[in-house]
């Protein structure tokens, strides 16, 4: 798949397990009706794994279409559902390895960047959004280096 584009939405997520999805550091989930889903259309999102903190990934997701909850089912079909996503199968709390607990209030899930053509003109525009203080919290509290957080392309 190819990288996240400037020209395409990108949003950072959490996922517990070290690999994220399916294992490579980037990919995508094909385009395709979500099986036994009726009325289901294709859709389909690529990701990069920007960073790791011990059994957790940081994650910048692109949408490559604009389905509803799109990036939280391909997270979850890819094995790696979003951390505090009880919807989609993740988890509220992750135990680690000192015996610490870690919990998401919510889904970790957040739009970093958005692009949008300006109605009055055509021209693209840019959009975006440090993530809220409670992404970077529990990032931080994970082991994740803050300076991760950026999720630029």
């Amino acid at each position: 798949a190819p990288p996240v584009s400037p020209r395409r939405p990108a949003a950072g997520a959490v996922v517990p397990g070290a690999a994220g999805p399916g294992g490579p550091a980037r990919g995508g989930v094909p385009a395709g009706p979500a099986a036994g889903v009726a009325g289901a259309k294709p859709a389909e999102s690529g990701y990069r794994v920007a960073a790791r903190a011990g059994d957790a990934a940081l994650l910048v997701l692109a949408p490559r279409t604009g389905r509803t909850h799109q990036l939280r089912v391909h997270a979850a079909r890819a094995g790696a559902p979003l951390l505090g996503d009880v919807a989609y199968g993740g988890v509220r709390r992750m135990v680690q390895a000192s015996g610490r607990v870690v919990t998401a209030r919510r889904v970790m899930l957040h739009c970093a960047a958005l692009t949008l053509p300006d109605p009055g003109t055509g021209e693209e525009r840019r959009f975006e959004a440090e993530p809220p203080e409670d992404f970077g919290t529990l990032w931080k509290s994970l082991g994740g280096a803050p300076d991760a957080l950026a999720l630029r392309e």
